[in-house]
């Protein structure tokens, strides 16, 4: 069974929104004894549109912590076992728009001696750029876009009589653009991808 609470309210005016989680997972294995786990998140997130600008920025914070076996009904999607940050940041204008994520996990929290403890980070940062050309040329209905992506999971604590580990890096490089007008739509993409042992 679970059972969860959510918190939501804005602070700083109408600029941020503060929101907290708490989750509480009861359940009995086969022949097993009953066991609880706790789940936590807390998240802030701030947005400001200067006075007579067209652009925007935004900023995200969020700390989660999940203990093993903990289900959370408001966060589904949630690792098990796992605490972490994330922060991330936006901005947008006419032309264009901004975004960068950096995320950093380790697994196996309140689990046993034999579980092997992992972190995980993660930093992403995509650019997109709108000519907004509505001159008829060939740039009218156009778009481009790229995005970087870079994962490394490093072993922190390896169980006794486990094989050696290997610490992975993955890389990913995308590039495009698109145009859609009236009678062609199109769009094209190039990514490149790389794992590294370490």
């Amino acid at each position: 069974s679970g059972l969860g609470v959510a918190l939501a309210m804005p602070v700083l005016g109408d600029v941020g929104l503060l929101t907290a989680t708490a989750d509480r997972t009861l359940w009995q294995p086969d022949g097993g004894a009953e066991t609880e786990a706790f789940a936590g998140t807390l998240g802030l997130s701030l947005a400001y549109l200067p006075p007579g600008e067209v652009a925007d920025f935004g900023v995200e914070l969020e700390l989660r912590r999940l203990e093993e076996g903990a289900f959370t009904p408001l966060n589904p999607d949630r690792i098990s076992g796992e605490e972490g940050i994330r922060i991330g940041a936006t901005y947008a204008s006419d032309f264009w728009q901004f975004g960068g994520e950096y995320d950093r996990a380790t697994n196996a929290i309140g689990a046993g001696p034999d579980d092997a403890v992992d972190r995980v980070e993660n930093f992403r940062f995509d650019v997109a750029y709108f000519p907004n050309d509505f001159t008829g040329s060939v740039l009218n209905g156009m778009s481009f876009f790229g995005d970087i992506e870079l994962i490394r999971q490093t072993r922190l604590e390896t169980p006794v009589g486990a094989p050696d580990p290997a610490d992975q890096r993955f890389s990913r490089l995308t590039v495009g653009a698109d145009r859609f007008v009236r009678g062609l739509s199109w769009s094209a993409s190039y990514t490149a991808e790389r794992v590294d042992t370490l």
